[in-house]
């Protein structure tokens, strides 16, 4: 048993879909983890650029507006939430909220149908490590998106949902990130502890969040995409 563990944590090295190596880092994951949950937007799947231009869009169309480094600070708030913060901050009053989040979610579609969507290689290569060299952790997705942009985006980059035993979206829990609850009900439905949950996240939010619903762990893909990129 102790040999084998051994030879779990030994670095592999890969390489992304532009053949850039990747470097595995065995021991991200503690050996005593039983759940590693993935964010989607930023972390699975490099969408957050194409969601700020969908947000630009639909903050043109009905005048509010919605900065770069704003968008990026909020990001794992739920769109919502989100439309009622701005409107609350620039004393707008009630701006329509599902009619903007239908036209953004619209827009968003089609420009990722006409723009081809990347995943955060990194994060997949480990997802992929997993699978292969630790099938007993149990893997989920939980974002702050609504579920049919993340269905589409896993489908897009052929990660399959059967690979998953949750899909946790903003329909299925009460309050948004940085509340514990979307970290708690994916827990919850994976049938494990939040102790014995890693979380991974790509936004302070998110990161709050996972701290909030007391996991093991919690993995900033900002470090992680610097740490796994092997110097030539």
């Amino acid at each position: 048993m102790t040999q084998s563990t051994s030879t779990q944590q030994q670095p592999e090295n890969t390489t992304d879909s532009k053949n850039r190596p990747i470097t595995i880092d065995a021991k991200l994951i503690p050996h005593d983890a039983k759940a590693v949950v993935f964010d989607c937007d930023g972390t699975l799947v490099d969408s957050m650029p194409a969601h700020f231009i969908a947000w630009s869009h639909v903050a043109s169309r009905y005048n509010f507006s919605f900065p770069e480094d704003l968008f990026y600070e909020w990001g794992g708030i739920t769109a919502r939430q989100i439309i009622k913060d701005l409107a609350e901050q620039q004393n707008l009053g009630e701006l329509p909220v599902d009619e903007i989040i239908t036209e953004k979610g619209a827009f968003l579609a089609k420009y990722e149908e006409d723009h081809a969507l990347e995943a955060v290689a990194e994060v997949v290569a480990h997802l992929h490590y997993l699978r292969e060299h630790r099938p007993d952790v149990k893997l989920a997705v939980c974002s702050g998106g609504e579920r049919k942009t993340v269905m589409r985006a896993l489908n897009i980059l052929k990660l399959d949902t059967a690979w998953f035993g949750a899909i946790v979206t903003s329909e299925d829990y009460p309050k948004g990130k940085p509340e514990p609850d979307a970290y708690l009900v994916t827990a919850q439905k994976l049938g494990v502890e939040p102790k014995y949950c890693v979380g991974v996240e790509d936004t302070n939010t998110g990161l709050k969040s996972i701290e909030a619903a007391g996991y093991m762990k919690g993995i900033d893909v900002r470090d992680l995409r610097k740490s796994t990129q092997k110097k030539e």
